[in-house]
């Protein structure tokens, strides 16, 4: 199978080097899709996730669990290496325990989220998706791609998570700072799946891109000796 990575066919209708097409209707080589979906089934997936997981996921987060799972010593530590600003914004929310608790739920459900893309790499069918999209897909594009999920995906986890100074200001500016702040943890979940589903691709690409060069040095180095 060749590991070369050549360009993508792309539809007249939309523009050549927009990535929304990409992700979900520009096929690669044997038509195989970045998300796996076809353009109708993300669209029902988005749906039902806005109504359906995203309220239930918000109720769950208002459990009072969550209160013994921040006390936990491993997360506590890690969380003040990743997302040192949750104590800050405690303090600045009239609930403080309510606002712990939701922001710690979020936190831990964000990275669960996160950590499920690689999880399901062990599966035959994802890893074989995943390696078929790196050698299907302009490898340059495919890596641009990446780059952009990263830069939106780290931005939203800096302003939510790493330095609250951003939503401090928005929470001053009233209902309209409101929104934003609503608008930018809406679209954290998205950014998620985006960026740890890219990630799984590249991630596991590179690993077999490297095994393979390591593999030919190594027939070439015997093969001299």
């Amino acid at each position: 199978m060749d590991d070369s990575g050549r360009t993508i066919s792309s539809s007249p209708s939309a523009p050549p080097n927009s990535v929304f097409h990409a992700l979900v209707e520009a096929p690669g080589r044997r038509g195989v899709r970045i998300l796996g979906l076809t353009r109708e089934q993300i669209i029902m997936a988005s749906i039902s996730t806005v109504l359906f997981i995203i309220p239930t996921l918000v109720f769950v987060s208002l459990l009072p669990f969550w209160d013994r799972i921040g006390e936990f010593a491993f997360l506590q530590r890690l969380n003040s290496f990743i997302a040192p600003s949750l104590e800050t914004a405690y303090e600045l929310k009239d609930e403080p325990r309510l606002a712990k608790r939701i922001l710690i739920s979020s936190l831990t459900l964000v990275q669960l989220l996160l950590l499920s893309k690689f999880i399901a790499l062990c599966v035959r069918s994802v890893r074989r998706h995943a390696l078929h999209v790196w050698i299907c897909y302009d490898r340059t594009k495919l890596l641009r791609y990446f780059a952009i999920s990263a830069v939106v995906f780290l931005g939203l986890w800096y302003v939510l998570f790493f330095d609250w100074t951003v939503m401090a200001f928005l929470q001053d500016r009233g209902p309209a700072g409101s929104r934003v702040m609503f608008y930018s943890a809406m679209a954290l979940p998205f950014a998620t799946f985006i960026f740890g589903h890219l990630a799984a691709i590249v991630a596991l690409g590179a690993w077999r891109t490297i095994s393979q060069k390591t593999r030919r040095s190594r027939l070439t180095t015997n093969s001299t000796t």
